[in-house]
């Protein structure tokens, strides 16, 4: 036989609350316009105010989202956006070892460079950047 605990008053009220949003979201548009009607308040200035606190919370939503992204942005751009020395240099000896065992790989890189006459070294840096920024990626999915 089990104990029933009495509900604590902020239990009772949190039910209650939950029971009014209830018959809200359950009442037909027809019912919520009579009920503000007898409460004497007007429609069109309640649904104005609601509408306006909705298109707040929603501004609200999207300028902290927009400040997240800034700030992930900023600490990529800070840690992630260029691969330092060292990780660059990992990366152009993996890069000399593929492309020197794939002779598909050297003849698509030299159709995909400028004039056929080998990658630029813009084309090179940018390369070489992905490929520290995979073994970057490897490395925390080794280590998670």
């Amino acid at each position: 036989m089990s104990t029933s605990k009495k509900p604590t008053p902020r239990e009772e009220l949190e039910r209650i609350e939950d029971a009014l949003v209830d018959s809200i979201l359950n009442a037909s548009g027809d019912e919520l316009r009579e009920e503000l009607a007898a409460t004497g308040l007007d429609l069109d200035s309640s649904i104005a105010e609601v509408e306006a606190t909705i298109a707040a919370a929603k501004a609200e939503y999207t300028r902290k989202r927009l400040e997240e992204a800034r700030t992930e942005l900023a600490a990529w751009r800070k840690h992630g956006a260029k691969a330092d020395v060292t990780a660059l240099d990992s990366a152009r000896a993996k890069f000399v070892r593929l492309h020197s065992g794939d002779q598909d790989l050297k003849q698509r890189t030299l159709l995909a460079a400028r004039k056929g006459d080998g990658l630029s070294d813009s084309d090179m840096e940018t390369l070489l950047e992905g490929l520290a920024a995979l073994d970057e990626l490897e490395s925390r999915r080794e280590d998670d």
